[in-house]
């Protein structure tokens, strides 16, 4: 548990030098020295429910919003302690999590279904000026896809990039591969 803390402080370091036009993959973003941040994004272990979510509907676009309505759905659940991150079938099975957590599990569900060009995006919240995080944690974690911010703890609907230029603050987007 230590290891994972400090790998997250190492991270949010890492990103924080990193120019937010500029990005990284899931495979270069280590969260301790040997687990890179791809062991949280598994297609495999959802392809199923993917399929089952998405079937009948072929465009990228309708896909995304169909896998996004299932994740919005699911409860928001803090974490208690320490911020732990959940693989997505802890996150089904628990009928939850914090953003992380969902933001895993869309973009799990998104690679299984073929959805490419998908980015985790690492920030934190803006309140009236200030840049602060009213979530759990230090930081926020979304999803972007196309011109679309997919927030999976607090919206029902995606929002397009130039909106969310009033309410979030981009630190470091991570491609999923």
């Amino acid at each position: 548990m230590r290891r994972l803390l400090i790998g997250l402080m190492l991270l949010f370091l890492l990103i924080t030098f990193i120019p937010k036009d500029e990005y990284l993959t899931t495979d270069e973003v280590f969260v301790n020295e040997s687990v890179s941040l791809s062991a949280w994004i598994t297609p495999n272990d959802v392809s199923d429910l993917a399929d089952n979510l998405t079937n009948g509907v072929y465009s990228s676009k309708a896909k995304t919003l169909r896998l996004y309505s299932y994740v919005s759905g699911l409860e928001f659940l803090s974490d208690s302690g320490s911020d732990t991150w959940q693989i997505p079938s802890e996150t089904i099975k628990r009928g939850g999590g914090d953003c992380e957590d969902l933001s895993f599990l869309l973009v799990s569900l998104m690679r299984a279904s073929k959805i490419r060009n998908t980015y985790l995006i690492i920030g934190v919240v803006k309140i009236g000026d200030k840049v602060t995080s009213r979530f759990l944690g230090n930081g926020h974690m979304w999803v972007e896809y196309g011109n679309l911010v997919y927030e999976t703890t607090s919206y029902k609907k995606p929002f397009n990039k130039e909106q969310m230029d009033n309410e979030y603050y981009t630190l470091q987007k991570i491609l999923v591969r």
